[in-house]
């Protein structure tokens, strides 16, 4: 992996995202129809206001629930209808820039447990490199290089 390209041409720019005051549904529409892990929320400046990792939404979905299937479901579906992503949302969010390295989103996964960085430019979100994307951009470069 060239530890020196820009997160710009790593990052998905191509964002699912919810408002801080949307509802979990609006969360749980995303998680159902799309397959991706992490969930950027933006407040009405559309500035990076938090995230919501499916992990999270899956703890509130699954760990609040006493009930057997049919009555989980209809009391998630309530669940997600009254609380706001404002409240579930992680607030601590480390934002890079899209000149930023790959090498810097790297030590800074390598050092905490994020698993998805949120690319801001000029303060607005243009995009979000994880895990999966750094892992796809080494892999993928090194099988170019053998075939």
């Amino acid at each position: 992996m060239k530890s020196r390209t820009p997160l710009s041409e790593l990052m998905t720019a191509d964002l699912y995202t919810v408002d801080e005051y949307d509802t979990m549904e609006a969360v749980a529409r995303i998680f159902s129809r799309h397959e991706i892990h992490h969930v950027p929320v933006i407040n009405e400046k559309k500035e990076l206001a938090g995230i919501i990792s499916k992990s999270d939404f899956l703890k509130i979905s699954l760990g609040m629930s006493l009930f057997s299937e049919p009555e989980e479901n209809e009391y998630n579906s309530a669940l997600y209808k009254t609380t706001l992503v404002r409240d579930v949302m992680s607030k601590i969010v480390v934002c890079l820039e899209p000149k930023d390295t790959a090498e810097v989103a790297a030590r800074i996964f390598m050092e905490n447990l994020f698993h998805a960085l949120p690319i801001c430019e000029n303060g607005k979100l243009v995009g979000i490199v994880t895990t999966y994307d750094l892992i796809n951009f080494a892999f993928k470069k090194e099988r170019q290089g053998l075939a």
